[in-house]
């Protein structure tokens, strides 16, 4: 994990991107399908690293609801990385379902929404032509653009 989170650190300081997706990828399959559990704890230097960087750059973060319906039961990053990505001044936090299929489509958006809301954010965030557009989190769902 290491080699794997200093790699993402080292790509997100070429800076030809506008969000961090995938930050936790890796526990898809380690703990998911391998059932090998990982303190990511161990990894906080690194992953604070990117999630600053990626706040001090105005970059958006991923929250990718697909390990909700597996063997993790949890988006990816799970919520921690989202209080920790908003306490370092992140801003624009981007949700998909990683859908292969259309019965997955938006799986896992109400969840996301809640994560986001509990953690200080008031909106999502989706990018037409590489422009941040926020969709405003309201209690009882779907906002404004």
């Amino acid at each position: 994990l290491t080699y794997y989170f200093k790699s993402l650190l080292r790509s997100m300081q070429l800076g030809e991107f506008d969000v961090v997706a995938h930050l936790t990828y890796p526990i898809r399959y380690i703990t998911g399908r391998h059932k090998i559990p990982v303190d990511l704890g161990r990894y906080s230097d690194l992953t604070d690293a990117i999630l600053r960087l990626a706040a001090q750059e105005g970059k958006g973060l991923e929250i990718n609801t697909s390990g909700l319906s597996g063997p993790l039961a949890d988006t990816m990053p799970p919520a921690p990385y989202i209080r920790r990505f908003r306490e370092l001044g992140g801003e624009f936090v981007t949700i998909g379902s990683d859908s292969h299929q259309i019965h997955t489509l938006g799986a896992g958006f109400d969840q996301a929404r809640q994560i986001l809301a509990d953690a200080g954010f008031g909106s999502y965030t989706f990018y037409r032509e590489r422009h941040p557009l926020l969709i405003q989190i309201e209690e009882k769902g779907v906002v404004n653009v």
